[in-house]
């Protein structure tokens, strides 16, 4: 296991557990006083639970997106925050757009536009997309290029970085950014150094924190970076779970302070190691992507497909493809259960998805989009499908009016309930 603590402690003891699990997934260790939990995933016992999206939401919202020649979708993107819905998709080989939309599913404007002018890219996808309401503004990562918006939509300012670190921009206060850098994989610039770094408006470095593993310097062959790092805010602090480190911090000022560990197992991937695509087949990695006042959100993933090539000395690429897991850790009583939810409000959207891809937008809702071609696929199956309730047939063949081949996607919008029964 590996702890990156990147303060100094006055100690460090192992506790036995005291959870209510029988599988005795959940330790403690206690650093500077505080009581850490640390959950070990090979020792997760229990079956997965499936759940219906019915038994996980207090509420939800079907969204037709309006469709118009101004803001026509292919593959929709969504992101979410308090009432304000926007929209990301793919134009290749032209720049991509990110469309804004009200709750009803009218077309309001786009968000930045291609072109080099102020305001404009030329980048053909929307990296990642935060919309800070601490300080009112939308910060887009039309990579490699950062801009902020206003949450009308107006253009502020591009985000300047420094040289070399081209990952999401986010602002921990009116003057200060932070960006994090890369703690698995080969040397080749300053981010490779770099666990976090923190700069200002114009792009000057006031702190770096360094990464403490490093791949051997004089071997050749591939390492592994496993997922990307997971950034999210909770209770108007900044969490960080970074790949190839088995903490998730909380950010207190330009300090990393742990506050849950997870290790990964037998079974984790080797970071900052050489090994070949063999060994990484059937490898895991893990990461804490979101949270709510009940729960840890965790997603895991076993390498399932890796064909990768060296396109350049220390660059690999290619097809890697993982079968992926949600887990719930609570942060009360640290039960901790994988789940399967299936769709069963309209009997269209894949487990797969809340697994693999979902995201947590203000703590508490998720949203999934509802592809035409999706739609059209599965009409037949659904709609005869004597496994699904009435109820649900209903709303699907409702949702085949709203949604065709012709017409924009929609977005279905979930509030999670504070509380998941799992039993």
């Amino acid at each position: 296991m590996k702890y990156l603590l990147v303060v100094l402690f006055s100690c460090l003891f192992i506790f036995n557990s005291c959870n209510t699990n029988d599988n005795q997934a959940i330790s403690f260790v206690k650093i500077d006083g505080d009581k850490i939990p640390v959950l070990n995933l090979d020792n997760i016992k229990d079956e997965p639970i499936t759940l219906g999206l019915s038994e996980i939401v207090s509420d939800y919202k079907l969204i037709p997106l309006e469709t118009k020649e101004e803001c026509m979708i292919e593959y929709a993107h969504p992101y979410y925050s308090e009432g304000l819905l926007l929209v990301s998709t793919q134009h290749f080989p032209g720049p991509a757009p990110l469309y804004m939309f009200d709750l009803e599913g009218s077309f309001i404007r786009e968000v930045g536009r291609g072109g080099g002018g102020p305001g404009e890219h030329s980048s053909y996808a929307v990296d990642n997309v935060m919309i800070d309401k601490d300080f009112g503004e939308i910060v887009a990562n039309f990579f490699p290029v950062v801009q902020r918006f206003d949450l009308q939509g107006n253009f502020i300012a591009k985000v300047n970085r420094p040289d070399g670190f081209r990952g999401d921009a986010y602002r921990l206060d009116k003057d200060t950014w932070f960006t994090a850098g890369s703690s698995a994989g080969y040397i080749n610039q300053i981010k490779d150094s770099s666990l976090i770094i923190f700069y200002d408006n114009e792009a000057n470095m006031s702190t770096k924190i360094k990464r403490s593993e490093f791949p051997p310097k004089t071997s050749l062959g591939f390492t592994p970076n496993g997922f990307s790092t997971s950034v999210y805010k909770y209770d108007n602090n900044w969490k960080l779970s970074i790949q190839g480190i088995d903490t998730l911090y909380r950010l207190e000022g330009k300090s990393l302070i742990p506050e849950l560990i997870v290790d990964p197992g037998s079974k984790a991937i080797r970071h900052n190691e050489i090994i070949s695509q063999s060994e990484f087949l059937g490898s895991l990695d893990f990461a804490v992507f979101a949270e709510t006042s009940q729960y840890y959100f965790i997603r895991t993933g076993i390498v399932s497909e890796a064909e990768l090539t060296e396109f350049q000395e220390g660059y690999w690429g290619g097809v890697i493809n993982y079968d992926y897991s949600l887990l719930l850790l609570d942060k009360k009583s640290y039960q901790v259960r994988e789940i399967i939810i299936e769709d069963d409000l309209y009997g269209v959207c894949e487990p797969m998805y809340f697994s693999g891809m979902a995201e947590l937008f203000d703590n508490k809702h998720m949203l999934y989009p509802l592809q035409p071609e999706e739609i059209s696929s599965k009409s037949e199956g659904i709609l005869e499908n004597p496994k699904l309730s009435e109820e649900t047939r209903n709303r699907f063949a409702e949702l085949t009016k709203l949604v065709t081949l012709e017409s924009n996607p929609a977005i279905l919008l979930l509030t999670l309930k504070d509380r998941i029964a799992f039993d």
